[in-house]
């Protein structure tokens, strides 16, 4: 019986497709990172708004929260086998994240002193 499962383990590829995790919550966590990177861009429009995540400098350019992105989401899609719940949780926080940077635009939007750069 040991051997038995020992040479089905072996079998196993060192490569696992996140097939057990819904295919919806993977697009999910794609689509809210696009929209992570764009109400990033349009915030860092403003004069007095800077990026907050430590990973990046305080005004990044369009093209660092690009390869910031293309560097970390397959990172994170390839180096864990995922659980349902765990990519829920992270489309929770990029939830949050996403709707913080509209707020934050909302808010400086009008503002004189919070001029929008050219």
């Amino acid at each position: 019986m040991i051997e038995f499962k020992l040479k089905e383990n072996q079998k196993k590829s060192l490569y696992t497709l996140q097939s057990d995790v819904n295919k919806y919550y993977w697009t999910t966590f794609y689509i809210l990172n696009i929209l992570d990177v764009y109400s990033s861009l349009k915030g860092l429009e403003y004069s007095c708004v800077v990026e907050v995540n430590p990973l990046l400098p305080k005004r990044p350019h369009r093209d660092d929260l690009i390869l910031h992105k293309a560097i970390t989401l397959p990172t994170i899609f390839n180096s864990y086998e995922w659980s349902n719940d765990e990519v829920q949780l992270m489309n929770l926080m990029l939830t949050s994240i996403v709707i913080e940077n509209y707020r934050t635009i909302e808010d400086i939007k009008d503002r004189p002193n919070c001029p929008k750069n050219n």
